[in-house]
C-alpha cells in the first residue's frame, strides 16, 4: 500500500521532535561555532555535460567554444555542543553563485542546507539521530563531486548524492530532500550489541514532472547484531527491510535482505572494512506504454574499504556495489571506485586529490545506464591559521546508454578560503557514530 506524502512527511516531524528533545540531555556545555567561508571564480567549459541547447533556447553556436565563468560564494558554520554523555552538531549552509554572461544565467544556484547529528549514550545504550534537509539547483544535486573540498567530512557510503540522475534539463528547478535516520546500540554484553537503524528519504522536484527525474520516497528499517573480537576487530550482521515508491513511474518496491560486516584495524595507520549483502526486490511498475510490470529481482551488495591515517596524510579507498533509491524512477544497482587523498606538503602548503568513478543500471533492467567519472586536484596555501588561497582543477565525463547525450567539462577555480579554529575538545569519550 503506498504511503500518503502527508504521513511520510508527519514522520519526519516527529523525528525532529525526538532530535529536540534529546538536546537538552546531552547540552550541558558551550556551544561553540566554526564557520567554513569559501569564495572562488570559476571557469567551466561544458557546464551543461551535452545538454541540447535548443532545450534551454540558446543558438548553438552561442555555446560553441563557450567558456561559462562564475563567482562562487560557499558558507557554513558548524554550532557543536558536547556533553559529558553526548553530542549535538548543527551545521546550516548556502551555496549561492554568479554568472559573468546572461547566456549562463539559467545555470545560476541557490542551495540551502541543513545538517543535525545527535546523540546521546547511557551506560548500556546509545541512541542518536541524523538529519538532512536541503533545497538544491538541478547541477548541484545531478552531478555528484569527489569531496576533496570537505577536509572536515568524513568519508561516508551513505552519500545524499548517491541519488541523482545526471539529467540536466529544466535547470531552473530545485530538488528538496529530507533524510532522517534516527538509530540506537543497545549493549547485551561487554563485547555484544543490538543494533537499530531506520532511514526516511523524500525527494521532490519543483517544476513540471519528468519520468526519468521524479519524486520518490524511501523507508528503510534494519534490525542486527555487533560482536567485539577484539581492541582491533569487530563483526555484524543486520536484516534489512525497505519501501521504496516513485511517483512518475508508479513503482512500488519492496525489498529484504542480509547483510555482514567484518572491520579490522590493521596497524596504527591502516584500517579495512568489508561489507557483503543479498537483497530480495519485488516490483511494480507503469512502464512507457502504461501497461503493469510486475516482477522481482535479487541482487548482492558489496563494499571494501580501507583507510590510512598519519599525521602528514590520508587516503580512503572504497569499491562499492550499492542498491540505492534514485530519481530515475526505480532502484538501481550502483557500482562505485572512490578514491580521497589528501596530504600535508608542507607548513603552509596542502593537496588533495579525489576521484569517483560511477556505473548506475535501474533495477527493471531496460532503463538507461549511465557512466559517470570526476577527478578534483585541490591546493592550499595558508596564509595564517585560519585564511588560505586555494586552486582548484575538475575534469568530468558523463555518458549513457541509448541516444541520450553525453558530455565532458574541464573546470578551472581559484578563490580564498576561511576556517574558524575549533576549541581543543576534553579527552573524554564521547559517543559517535555515522548510522
Amino acid at each position: 500500500m503506498k504511503l500518503d506524502r502527508h504521513a511520510q512527511l508527519a514522520g519526519v516531524r516527529c523525528a525532529c521532535a525526538v532530535a529536540v528533545s534529546l538536546s537538552p540531555l546531552v547540552a550541558w556545555g558551550d556551544w561553540e561555532s566554526v564557520p567554513d567561508l569559501r569564495l572562488e571564480v570559476e571557469a567551466n567549459d561544458n557546464p551543461r555535460l551535452g545538454q541540447d541547447p535548443d532545450d534551454i533556447g540558446i543558438a548553438p553556436e552561442e555555446l560553441e567554444d563557450h567558456t561559462a565563468t562564475r563567482m562562487l560564494f560557499d558558507g557554513r558554520v558548524q554550532l557543536r555542543n558536547v556533553g559529558q554523555r553526548g553530542t549535538v552538531v548543527l551545521t546550516p549552509r548556502i551555496r549561492v553563485d554568479t554568472y559573468a554572461d546572461d547566456a549562463d544565467a539559467d545555470l545560476e544556484r541557490q542551495d540551502a542546507y541543513l545538517n543535525l547529528r545527535t546523540s546521546y549514550r547511557s551506560p548500556r545504550s546509545t541512541v542518536g539521530l541524523r538529519a538532512d534537509f536541503a533545497r538544491e539547483s538541478i547541477l548541484s544535486s545531478e552531478l555528484v563531486d569527489t569531496g576533496v573540498l570537505d577536509p572536515t567530512e568524513p568519508s561516508d557510503p551513505v552519500d545524499p548524492s548517491d541519488n541523482e540522475t545526471g539529467v540536466l534539463v529544466l535547470l531552473d528547478e530545485f530538488r528538496n530532500r529530507i533524510n532522517v535516520s534516527p538509530y540506537a546500540e543497545l549493549e547485551m554484553s561487554e563485547r555484544s550489541a543490538l543494533l537499530i537503524d531506520a532511514r526516511f528519504l523524500d525527494v521532490s522536484y519543483t517544476g513540471p514532472e519528468l519520468r526519468v527525474r521524479t519524486d520518490f520516497s524511501d523507508v528503510m528499517f534494519s534490525l542486527g547484531v555487533r560482536r567485539t573480537i577484539d581492541d582491533r576487530t569487530g563483526v555484524s550482521a543486520r536484516l534489512i527491510t525497505s519501501r521504496y515508491e516513485a511517483d512518475a513511474t508508479g513503482n512500488e518496491t519492496d525489498t529484504v535482505g542480509v547483510e555482514g560486516s567484518f572491520d579490522r584495524a590493521l596497524s596504527e595507520i591502516w584500517s579495512f572494512s568489508i561489507t557483503t549483502g543479498l537483497q530480495r526486490s519485488d516490483f511494480v511498475f507503469l512502464d512507457v506504454d502504461d501497461e503493469i510490470v510486475d516482477n522481482a529481482s535479487t541482487n548482492y551488495t558489496f563494499d571494501l574499504s580501507f583507510s590510512k591515517r598519519t599525521e602528514l596524510a590520508s587516503l580512503d579507498l572504497g569499491i562499492f556495489r550499492l542498491l540505492t533509491p534514485n530519481a530515475v524512477g526505480f532502484l538501481t544497482e550502483r557500482n562505485e571506485l572512490r578514491v580521497l587523498y589528501r596530504r600535508q606538503l608542507s607548513e603552509r602548503l596542502r593537496a588533495g586529490f579525489g576521484l569517483r568513478a560511477v556505473e548506475v543500471g535501474a533495477l527493471d533492467g531496460d532503463s538507461v545506464d549511465r557512466d559517470y567519472v570526476r577527478a578534483d586536484f585541490d591546493i592550499e596555501w595558508s596564509l595564517s591559521p585560519a585564511w588560505a588561497l586555494s586552486a582548484r582543477y575538475g575534469a568530468m565525463d558523463q555518458s549513457f546508454s541509448g541516444d541520450r547525450l553525453d558530455g565532458t567539462a574541464n573546470l578551472l577555480s581559484i578563490g580564498a578560503v576561511y576556517r574558524g579554529l575549533a576549541r581543543a575538545q576534553p579527552s573524554r569519550a564521547v559517543a559517535t557514530r555515522s548510522p
